[in-house]
């Protein structure tokens, strides 16, 4: 079973193509990223995947199953830019609101999804602050709080749009700890990844992309100065 499942996937913006001939399979069990230049339409995907963008032509599948049926098997890491961290919440209720899927909207979180929160507070080494302000976290553990709602969905395939992005090195070692985390757990971790220099330290498979498919496979096979050049549009950025 594949984690992701795409068919002839085109995203447009005003009758212009922003993705197009999009083919992919993504394995499940695997640390997957997505790797392309500014405006290769990496975020665009996700949003298609996840359901957020309407797309021209195409299918979508998730763990076999169709969208938008298929997204109920998604947990989601937007960017951290584009989140309004004024919003008067603490750290404990963000991190609870990825139980209400499996809960459903007209019941009250109990015990067994206060557990879940607390277990994913605890697993990116946020729980100390789980009754701070949002507005008063830096970026790293503001990321590290999206991470622990992603866990809390406890769902099959994680996407991630740029989790790594402006954040401190200590935070960066906690996320790749729970990406280790989920693999064991068999799921799947889809990345949206800036940072050329930790793709092959990072991740088993790699999809290169910019507007359509460059190449995509095992990061051993796939990750290779030759093609990162053909997928920037330029040599020399692999060093």
């Amino acid at each position: 079973m594949n984690a992701l499942t795409i068919r002839d996937l085109t995203v447009s913006y005003q009758k212009e193509p922003v993705l197009f001939d999009i083919d992919l399979d993504l394995p499940a069990g695997q640390l997957c990223a997505i790797v392309g230049p500014n405006g290769a339409g990496k975020s665009t995907l996700l949003r298609s995947i996840l359901g957020l963008q309407s797309i021209s032509a195409g299918t979508i599948s998730i763990c076999d199953v169709p969208t938008p049926a298929g997204t109920k098997n998604l947990g989601y890491v937007p960017q951290r830019s584009s989140v309004d961290w004024d919003f008067p919440t603490n750290v404990f209720e963000v991190v609870l609101m990825g139980t209400y899927r499996s809960l459903g909207w007209f019941k009250r979180p109990g015990k067994i999804e206060k557990d879940r929160a607390t277990h994913a507070l605890e697993s990116v080494g946020m729980m100390d602050l789980a009754h701070r302000q949002i507005s008063e976290l830096s970026g790293g553990q503001q990321q590290r709080v999206f991470l622990a709602r992603a866990l809390a969905q406890d769902a099959p395939v994680t996407l991630m749009d740029e989790p790594f992005a402006g954040i401190d090195a200590a935070s960066e070692k906690q996320i790749f700890a729970v990406l280790r985390l989920l693999k064991e757990q068999q799921k799947t971790a889809i990345v949206v990844h800036h940072d050329l220099e930790t793709v092959a330290e990072y991740f088993d498979h790699v999809t290169l992309l910019n507007r359509r498919i460059i190449a995509s496979g095992s990061t051993t096979d796939i990750f290779t100065p030759t093609l990162v050049a053909q997928t920037y549009g330029f040599a020399g950025v692999m060093g």
